[in-house]
């Protein structure tokens, strides 16, 4: 067990997928709408390491069923998904110790922490509180769409760049 690491502040960037498959980002509670967020959307997802295996995770399935949203104790793999990797968060300070912090995210295994909600309660909200005390989040709403709109533009750009190539190709082979 690497324990330096056990009750860290931890996450995942998910870069949009554009045109890949979603099927490692969803699940059977997801709608059309999670799909395309999968699609165009960067985030970084949170939780907080209580081992060499699991994470503690605050997770909503979709963004129509907040409701359903819950703490939960998942393996590493099922975290990162089939697309991301694991980074630890190094921008916080926390005077609480590591102990302290793993039974703060223990004590709300299968709860609501308070009910989901995009900009105040979110995964971020969650692992900053447990290792600190504060619910905050460092992703900025608009920050966020910005990028997403720029991997848009540029998955679509691409896109389009391609089928003409590939429209030009066909051309000169009929020729």
């Amino acid at each position: 067990m690497v324990i330096y690491m056990v009750g860290k502040i931890v996450y995942v960037t998910r870069t949009p997928l554009l045109v890949k498959p979603v099927e490692g980002r969803v699940s059977k509670d997801s709608s059309i709408v999670d799909k395309m967020i999968a699609r165009i959307v960067y985030y970084k997802h949170y939780g907080v390491q209580v081992s060499d295996e699991e994470i503690i995770h605050f997770h909503c399935p979709s963004i129509f069923k907040l409701k359903k949203a819950k703490v939960e104790k998942v393996k590493i793999s099922d975290f990162i998904g089939k697309d991301g990797f694991l980074e630890y968060e190094k921008n916080y300070y926390s005077t609480i110790e590591k102990e302290q912090i793993l039974k703060r995210a223990e004590y709300h295994l299968n709860t609501d922490f308070d009910g989901y909600n995009i900009r105040k309660n979110n995964c971020e909200h969650f692992a900053y509180w447990c290792a600190t005390g504060e619910k905050k989040s460092h992703q900025n709403p608009g920050l966020t769409t910005y990028k997403s709109f720029l991997y848009a533009f540029g998955g679509l750009y691409s896109f389009f760049i391609s089928m003409n190539i590939f429209s030009e190709i066909i051309k000169k082979n009929e020729l």
